[in-house]
């Protein structure tokens, strides 16, 4: 980098400093690249922290349809995402700016709703282009609805607050181009793109895997759960070998240890229901509709049984979640997972 173009990009970060706004205009149409860049980059940043930009020229009315076109997609794109963070949901939402560029946020949302973690950042045009079409190529044109997006992002802001929680920073600088926060937990589109959507095929703990629940933290108490569940065990086998127990026998040890036990219910009608949700909508995006159909109608029938700890798949879903126990304690113990 010469020593004039670092000479401007100090003064560039000493103009965003104090916040002038016509000083850091200057420079958008100066020559050199890296200091037009930073320029727009600085005045971007002040923009989202509600600082009032100056009045652009108008610019000729026969170049502006042009100039967006070159831009391509400038609608909102959002995207759901279970894979990269086991238990959470990561929100994704890119809003292109007017003039060039956009802001992508991103969000991490727990099993109980609230915002774990929170970012925003610039987009060129260029990043943005090639995100959208890695988007497109990869979910072959299917797209969650942004407007969903927004509330849900919305709705973790309040119940954030609502459990005694700090909203993460950076998140308040930004909430109004969210729009107005709801009430409730905003419904979740998943049932309607899985309409007409066939699951006869799919068993239930495949769903279970494709939804990558082995991967997913306990979600409900569980003191003294895996001690009952090797009395169950020990009152049944009676000596037997463990290994020479059926998958049927082994299922039931299971269902008879969580009987009627509120915590393993609240747990499924709560956090896990919820994961069931974000991961049906992710495995849709991923083009599994079967598994993610088959992943909505267990989520259907457990909010309507009176004992949805006792349904057949309930089971692998508890042997997957007392999996991940034992990992975490092997952890705590500092021994290797696996």
């Amino acid at each position: 980098m010469s020593a004039p173009t670092a000479e401007l990009l100090s003064k560039i970060d000493a103009l965003a400093t104090s916040r002038d706004v016509t000083g850091l205009a200057a420079f958008e149409t100066h020559a050199d690249k890296k200091v037009r860049k930073a320029a727009k980059k600085a005045l971007h940043v002040l923009k989202t922290k509600g600082v009032s930009m100056p009045e652009r020229a108008q610019e000729a009315s026969w170049s502006v349809g042009g100039l967006e076109s070159l831009r391509g997609d400038l609608s909102d794109r959002a995207m759901v995402d279970v894979r990269s963070a086991p238990g959470a949901t990561r929100l994704i939402l890119s809003k292109a700016e007017p003039d060039e560029g956009a802001s992508l946020m991103i969000a991490l949302v727990g099993p109980d709703g609230r915002l774990l973690e929170f970012s925003s950042g610039y987009q060129t045009d260029g990043q943005r282009g090639r995100m959208l079409r890695d988007w497109d190529r990869g979910f072959e044109g299917r797209a969650i609805p942004v407007d969903y997006v927004k509330a849900r992002l919305g709705w973790s802001r309040r119940r954030t607050i609502e459990l005694g929680f700090s909203v993460p920073q950076g998140f308040d600088a930004v909430q109004e181009r969210m729009g107005t926060l709801p009430d409730e937990v905003p419904a979740s589109p998943v049932e309607t793109l899985l309409a007409g959507v066939d699951a006869a095929e799919v068993e239930a703990v495949d769903a279970l895997v494709a939804a990558g629940v082995p991967r997913w933290p306990i979600m409900f108490e569980a003191s003294g759960l895996i001690e009952k569940l090797n009395a169950t065990a020990g009152d049944r086998s009676d000596g037997e070998d463990d290994a020479q127990m059926s998958e049927e026998e082994r299922r039931a040890i299971y269902l008879d240890a969580v009987r009627d036990d509120e915590r393993v219910r609240e747990g499924i009608l709560g956090p896990i229901l919820s994961r069931f949700e974000d991961a049906a909508l992710s495995l849709w995006l991923e083009g599994h509709g079967a598994e993610a159909q088959r992943l909505r109608q267990m989520g259907d029938e457990a909010r309507s049984s009176d004992a949805c700890e006792t349904i057949g798949w309930a089971a692998d879903l508890v042997q997957m979640q007392v999996a991940a126990l034992a990992m975490q304690q092997m952890q705590r113990m500092g021994q290797p997972g696996g």
